[in-house]
């Protein structure tokens, strides 16, 4: 059986019809449904990547968790040390307790207003404070060095002078001494 040029014509145009055929099949449903697949598969990996870090952020944050009221106590400290109001009466009262513990008398205190300063970051207000206090040297020691560590609030202490009881205008017992004392307690005012 021969094929004649007719049928070879139409076995021709068949083949290219079928060609025809796959080649807009391909372009019109396979070619972007393969393309939209690729971006969802780019879109699954980048979120698998971002469920990575979040998930480390996650594991993180629970370890954190865990040191939560070491960090609440350390808040509390900190903002006891640098507090949002001027909160003097409460220093005061600090002052007054490290005088009464260590057997120094404080005979004189002024207290300044807050004053913005070059010297401490942006709302942070400095508050100057004179004091004189009196009493054995070794107690005065010990009065300075509670009032540097002890006492919650911050302070800074900028002069210092100690008089014995033979330096002019002191007036206290025999073996004593006067400190006379410049500081400056510090305060984060809200704007």
């Amino acid at each position: 059986m021969t094929i004649g040029r007719t049928d070879k014509l139409w076995v021709g145009v068949g083949v290219g019809g079928a060609i025809a055929i796959i080649l807009l099949a391909w372009n019109v449903l396979i070619s972007p449904q393969a393309s939209q697949t690729a971006d969802l598969n780019s879109q699954t990996a980048a979120a698998q990547q971002q469920n990575t870090v979040l998930a480390d952020t996650l594991s993180t944050l629970r370890a954190q968790n865990k040191n939560l009221a070491q960090y609440q106590a350390t808040l509390a400290q900190d903002q006891a040390a640098l507090p949002s109001a001027s909160g003097m009466p409460d220093f005061l009262r600090e002052l007054q307790a490290v005088g009464a513990s260590t057997q120094v008398n404080i005979s004189s205190l002024n207290v300044g207003v807050p004053v913005a300063s070059a010297a401490v970051p942006a709302g942070v207000y400095s508050i100057a404070i004179t004091l004189n206090a009196s009493g054995a040297p070794n107690q005065l020691e010990l009065f300075l060095g509670q009032l540097q560590s002890v006492q919650p609030r911050a302070v800074l202490i900028s002069e210092a002078v100690l008089q014995s009881t033979t330096g002019a205008n002191v007036t206290v017992a025999a073996g004593s001494a006067s400190l006379r004392l410049t500081l400056a307690a510090f305060v984060a005012l809200a704007r």
